[in-house]
């Protein structure tokens, strides 16, 4: 993370253009790999680059000040003040309000503590004790990014007066700072093995790249030629930039959260990032490139997006949730039609899926020039800067925090209550322990999964689910929404032997894999499951001949040509299809939901916090699927919903018995209920005719 700190008046040194364009790929890289992370792997290095660009130019403020004789810790800790604070209390401030708006009691509390770590300068700290930044539980962390603030800001808190106490040493000056990063990288080494997370983390097994900066910032105030843009070789100026840019090119390319890291793959963004301030803004591809003035504006604003990039991209499904994206997409589609493309659908379902995404990267962008030229700059121009600098340090280090506290507290508040552990406990799928998710995940069959995520892959099912014993079949396929009708078909099977008549089900299914009949060309892993499952449910088909195949999955229908699915099923051997529509689908876990808003006694039926897009899928699965003799739609939502779109939170007198344990998937009880009610009656009409 890297503040503005090109201010020429303030720094006593040239501002060169070409250190705003590295900024520029700095956080373009960090922008890139958290929204695409599959595409820009290693775009992570992006903050190490800062750490280089921030010791030098901090470094070069300082010794310049202490050379000079007019360096003052005040003035160097108020400099900090108003360049870091403004945009950061900003940034806190909109984290806070939407965290009220948007999150419930439990998912504040940890919101709260964010808040504060990253007040007060310690978040690395935080998380090292929680997470791994590479971990999939890191992407839930609001204010993740906000780690290698806190280790350039404890950085700084060390730093003057260290250098203050190296700059007496006159001789030997570059070797005592020399030898202190040497000790911080061997560290680095050292921990990346045996505590990757602390190495990650530390700010003392990072120091060494922010002393490389201030190694740059010594041979610049000793006047090194290559530094200066005047004077120097020239060829050796043009090859010590293109070796930078090449270095850290390939780290973006080659280094990937699979690498030991910092350690030493480290060296390539570091060393890129010194050679490329080394080389001078006379350098080509740092007159050319970097100091565009479209790259250099970039570069201008890289601080703000980078507070502001990560909160949008946590923020952005949480409101998404609230959009009808159906009605969206068709909006999209009818346009594009209307304006002649023959990939109309195709189009919509691109922008659908990424929408979300890009929307946040660019009210990120925008928050980011908002923030730089409207708060940033009148900071800067404060004609009371004491003034400025006291309500800046209070403002962050007293008012956040506590603000963050009393937020806390009122959650804390509404949190407390009798009988909420004991609901909890009662709808509890995240301990492996929990009886009720052992039960859960037993009667959604998932030892009928071929893929489960990440590492859970099947290269083929148990027997018992692929091989049929007799008459007739019914065939389940889809994601976990075909996997939570597992109980109900059950139920059914149950109910027809005690009838004398008989029921055969096998599940084809996958965690998060919606049915499909072209395998896709992508090479993640969760494609080559995805396919997998997919590849294995069809060739299914077509050896038992099931008399029905039931296809559900829980999103995404915009992009399934159900049509030609349909027909691809029934031309693969199926006698009957039963395209089952998407049950309601809350904006947050519907216990949170009742425990937090509705306790103790919720509504039978709720028309809030349900996420309108379920509706519009409804209504076009209802026109994209033709009742036939052959294939039949069944309406989850004509089960679940009245006229008035308000939907069941519970079945029978007890309204705590929930529909769904989260945000959609049914109950087992509520699985039975609607495969009586609806979908058993769907079945019966073909194997019973």
């Amino acid at each position: 993370m890297l503040t503005p700190t090109h201010a020429p008046q303030e720094a006593d040194m040239a501002y060169r253009p070409d250190i705003d364009g590295l900024r520029a790929l700095a956080v373009l890289a960090v922008v890139a790999f958290h929204a695409f992370p599959e595409r820009l792997p290693g775009g992570f290095v992006g903050v190490d680059v800062f750490f280089v660009i921030s010791g030098f130019l901090i470094s070069s403020i300082i010794m310049r000040g202490i050379e000079g004789g007019t360096f003052s810790y005040r003035d160097f800790y108020a400099r900090r003040i108003r360049r870091i604070f403004p945009a950061l209390i900003f940034v806190l401030l909109v984290t806070l309000g939407l965290g009220l708006t948007l999150l419930l009691p439990d998912q504040n509390l940890p919101l709260g503590k964010e808040v504060m770590a990253g007040a007060l300068f310690f978040y690395n700290f935080l998380v090292l004790r929680t997470t791994d930044y590479f971990d999939t539980a890191a992407a839930q962390n609001t204010l993740l990014h906000l780690w290698s603030l806190g280790v350039e800001e404890q950085f700084y808190m060390l730093w003057p007066v260290a250098l203050v106490l190296v700059w007496r040493l006159k001789r030997h000056r570059s070797v005592v700072i020399a030898a202190l990063a040497l000790a911080s990288f061997l560290l680095n080494i050292v921990l990346v093995e045996t505590h990757p997370s602390a190495a990650f983390y530390l700010p003392f097994t990072r120091f060494w790249q922010l002393l490389c900066g201030a190694l740059l910032a010594m041979a610049a105030l000793q006047s090194n030629p290559i530094l200066q843009s005047p004077q120097g070789s020239r060829p050796l100026r043009q090859i010590v930039s293109l070796a930078g840019m090449a270095l850290i090119v390939v780290s973006i390319a080659v280094v990937t959260d699979g690498v030991a890291y910092p350690g030493w793959p480290a060296i390539m963004p570091t060393l890129g990032a010194v050679l490329l301030i080394a080389a001078g803004p006379g350098a080509w591809i740092n007159r050319h490139l970097l100091s565009q003035p479209s790259v250099v504006f970039i570069g201008l604003v890289s601080y703000p997006l980078y507070l502001w990039h990560w909160p949008a991209l946590h923020w952005a499904p949480l409101i998404a949730k609230r959009v009808d994206l159906l009605a969206l997409h068709t909006l999209i589609v009818d346009a594009l039609e209307f304006a002649g493309s023959d990939n109309s659908r195709k189009v919509a379902g691109w922008v659908i899926q990424r929408g979300p995404k890009m929307a946040a990267l660019l009210v990120a962008f925008a928050l980011a020039v908002f923030t730089y030229l409207v708060i940033e700059k009148r900071v800067r121009t404060s004609p009371n800067r004491s003034r400025t600098t006291r309500s800046l340090f209070i403002a962050l280090v007293i008012g956040i925090p506590v603000l963050a506290g009393a937020q806390m507290a009122f959650m804390q508040y509404k949190m407390n209550g009798a009988g909420r552990g004991e609901f909890f406990k009662r709808y509890d799928m995240s301990s492996p322990n929990s009886a009720y998710r052992r039960t859960t995940v037993a009667a959604y069959r998932t030892d009928c999964s071929v893929y489960g995520g990440p590492g859970d892959v099947k290269p083929t099912l148990d027997a018992p689910c692929i091989v049929p014993a007799g008459s007739p079949i019914v065939l389940l396929w889809g994601d976990s929404h075909a996997m939570h009708l597992r109980p109900g078909l059950d139920a059914l099977q149950r109910r027809r032997q005690s009838n004398g008549k008989s029921l055969n089900i096998l599940q084809v299914t996958s965690g998060s894999c919606h049915a499909a009949i072209e395998q896709t060309d992508r090479t993640t892993e969760e494609a080559r499951g995805c396919n997998l499952a997919n590849e294995l449910a069809l060739q299914t088909i077509a050896k038992v001949k099931p008399d029905v195949v039931i296809i559900t999955q829980a999103i995404g229908h915009a992009s399934t040509n159900w049509p030609d699915l349909v027909a691809e099923v029934s031309r693969r051997g199926a006698k009957h299809v039963i395209v089952v529509g998407p049950v309601p689908q809350w904006t947050e876990s519907l216990p949170q939901l009742v425990a937090y808003r509705y306790w103790p006694a919720p509504p039978a039926r709720l028309q809030d916090h349900l996420q309108p897009e379920m509706f519009a899928v409804d209504r076009q699965l209802r026109r994209d699927i033709i009742n036939t003799p052959t294939t039949s739609y069944v309406s989850a939502i004509d089960f679940f919903c009245d006229q008035n779109r308000a939907c069941l939170v519970s079945l029978g007198p007890d309204r705590l018995d929930l529909t769904t344990h989260d945000s959609g998937h049914l109950t087992p009880a509520t699985s039975r209920a609607f495969a009586e009610g609806k979908l058993g009656a769907a079945i019966a009409a073909f194997i019973d005719n």
